[in-house]
């Protein structure tokens, strides 16, 4: 998941990006819409230094008034710099989401992840590992709901 601008009225939803390769190219952006209607809810985005969520208005500020809420953005070079490019939208932040072994592609929520209950319920009953939404009080962010019964792995543990 590298660069979305085409289509219309698209939903990108309880996803784990992580953009963490060096800037490239010209677009150091996850999004730039040049359409309207996209809803970008309940994600989780682990960005590079230099790179942004959102394009800001950079290649048309016209559609960029896109409906984003209850995400988490976070520098994976855990620095302060603003991974967003735009405001944040309801029930956002710039948090760590701890993650079971970043360094080893384990996405899957720490206990102490603030991504937890912390989502909207859009209707999906299963993650991507198709265990049951929301297994908590509420639906957590990013790609895999947490949940407590499901074993940590060694490397989380050090």
């Amino acid at each position: 998941f590298v660069f979305f601008w085409a289509g219309d009225s698209s939903r990108v939803e309880n996803n784990t990006v992580i953009r963490t390769k060096p800037v490239n190219s010209k677009v150091n952006v996850v999004f730039t819409f040049k359409n309207s209607g996209y809803i970008i809810r309940n994600n989780i985005f682990v960005m590079a230094n230099g790179l942004k969520v959102f394009a800001g208005g950079a290649y048309d500020a016209r559609n960029f008034n896109q409906l984003h809420e209850n995400n988490i953005y976070y520098m994976s070079d855990h620095s302060t710099a603003d991974p967003v490019g735009q405001s944040l939208g309801k029930g956002e932040m710039i948090k760590r989401p701890f993650f079971v072994d970043f360094k080893n592609n384990d996405f899957h929520l720490l206990p102490n992840s603030p991504a937890i209950d912390c989502g909207q319920n859009l209707g999906y009953n299963q993650d991507f590992d198709n265990h049951p939404v929301p297994f908590g009080k509420k639906v957590d962010l990013g790609a895999f709901e947490f949940n407590k019964n499901i074993r940590i792995s060694k490397s989380a543990k050090k």
